[in-house]
């Protein structure tokens, strides 16, 4: 089992038993805070049912006293006293009566006051179930992520493999184009050889397609008196370096479609070296004035698809026999050069923009987290907590992926940490992730990184 499935697994396992204990609590807790009041409710609901009983007993005891006052009445004077007796017996009953309508306004009142906190419990109850729905949904989310994360960490392993393959390909026909290069050298003077070897190194160190083209057709500056490179733009050839030409030939205005026919589009296609006589292309070829006896095109192909045409001429230059011409070989071993570079340099760029991606996606992770953390108003210990383990487990994760990458792509996911750190500083994230990745760093690299920090 991989780190990343086992750290898959783990993060899913503690997710589950985390939104399982947290839906325990919230039961736990409605049940603990209503248990209380509901037995409050019933008791003065029972005290407000025994008042109303006791006010309808002392109603019929003051009608019958009413009824009896009023027999007595009738009777004579001789029921007088009896008479003041059951009068003041009354009074009393109505005090009382009173009295027992005033309990029962408070227990009312008392009543009304714990239906409503009752009402207010069930509410934050209903609230706690849409808390733990949502952390369910997080979770089932972020285990989405993490199968998404390893179906991609399988393909750019598969992608790897298939890159090392062909970079080892490629090695074989750049030690096949550097005997070449040492059986051409073997017969042109010196001042060449210093020339080729500071000019195939510069091709070697060229990080970008136009400095690849730039250097090439420097290169062969040297052999013809005018050079330049077209590259493909929305399917037309555009003049982006030139070399040698005087400032009325207007090449800098010249615009090649592809699907016509010319001596660009047929060099665009043949994907070799030609060298012809004006005469052979003068319906077809290039409207640059001068007098040259050679033209040379080279055009530049990778994985089959064209990404330029070199032009080269010795407009000026006195003529030079064809059979014993090797500025074609020379023009060729650049081109060739080139295309090895270019090749490599292509997949470098789509690996380091992939890896980018992947990076962001990582990061992107770790803010979701934290983002419904502190929707779900966790503790910031717990939640500053959290962060840190995540930022530690995508940064373990990134350096797994490209371990076989190089030095070159290891810092991307860092790049990109301390880019998110600076664009979103006055937000809570923002300053909660510097922390997080401080805590994570050795005392030794701490201070540098807080000081480039600073810096920006």
């Amino acid at each position: 089992m991989t780190f990343s499935d086992f750290a898959t697994q783990e993060l899913s396992e503690v997710a589950a038993r985390l939104a399982a204990a947290a839906a325990v609590e919230i039961e736990a807790a409605a049940a603990e805070a209503a248990a209380p009041l509901q037995a409050d409710l019933e008791a003065l609901r029972a005290e407000q049912d025994e008042a109303a009983a006791r006010e309808g007993q002392l109603r019929a005891e003051c009608d019958e006293l009413r009824r009896r006052i009023a027999s007595l009445e009738s009777e004579g004077v001789a029921r007088s006293t009896e008479l003041a007796d059951l009068q003041a017996r009354a009074g009393e009953l109505e005090a009382e009566i009173e009295t027992l309508r005033a309990e029962s306004a408070a227990l009312t009142a008392e009543h009304e006051r714990l239906a409503s906190e009752h009402d207010g419990i069930r509410a934050e109850h209903a609230q706690m179930l849409a808390a733990q729905g949502e952390l369910t949904d997080a979770r089932v989310s972020a285990e989405h992520a993490l199968e998404q994360a390893r179906n991609l960490l399988e393909a750019s392993r598969a992608d790897a493999l298939r890159f090392s393959d062909e970079l080892e390909q490629r090695t074989a026909e750049h030690a096949a184009l550097s005997e070449q290069l040492e059986s051409a050298l073997a017969v042109h003077r010196s001042t060449l050889i210093d020339r080729l070897q500071d000019v195939l190194e510069r091709v070697v160190r060229s990080t970008s397609i136009e400095d690849v083209l730039a250097t090439v057709a420097e290169g062969l500056a040297e052999d013809f008196s005018r050079v330049a490179v077209f590259t493909v733009n929305d399917n037309r050839l555009e003049p982006t370096h030139q070399y040698g030409f005087d400032a009325n030939s207007g090449i800098e205005k010249v615009l090649v479609p592809l699907n016509t026919d010319s001596l660009f589009s047929q060099a665009a296609h043949a994907d070799v070296v030609q060298s012809m006589a004006p005469a052979a292309v003068a319906k077809s070829g290039p409207s640059f004035g001068g007098n040259p006896n050679r033209i040379i095109t080279a055009p530049v192909r990778v994985r089959g698809e064209v990404l330029a045409v070199i032009y080269a001429d010795d407009s000026g230059l006195d003529a030079i026999d064809e059979s014993v011409d090797d500025r074609v070989k020379l023009a060729d071993l650049l081109r060739q050069t080139a295309v090895l570079r270019l090749d490599r340099l292509t997949i470098e760029l789509k690996t380091i923009s992939e890896l980018r991606a992947y990076a962001k996606m990582l990061l992107d992770e770790v803010e979701y987290v934290y983002t419904a953390d502190a929707n779900a108003a966790k503790p910031d210990s717990e939640r500053h907590a959290r962060l840190q383990e995540n930022l530690r487990c995508a940064r373990q994760i990134y350096q797994q992926r490209v371990t076989v990458e190089g030095p070159a792509v290891a810092a991307l996911l860092d790049e990109h940490i301390a880019d998110t750190i600076t664009s979103k500083a006055s937000s809570p994230y923002g300053r909660d992730l510097a922390r997080a990745l401080a805590a994570s760093q050795p005392a030794t690299e701490r201070s540098p990184r807080r000081a480039a920090a600073h810096a920006s």
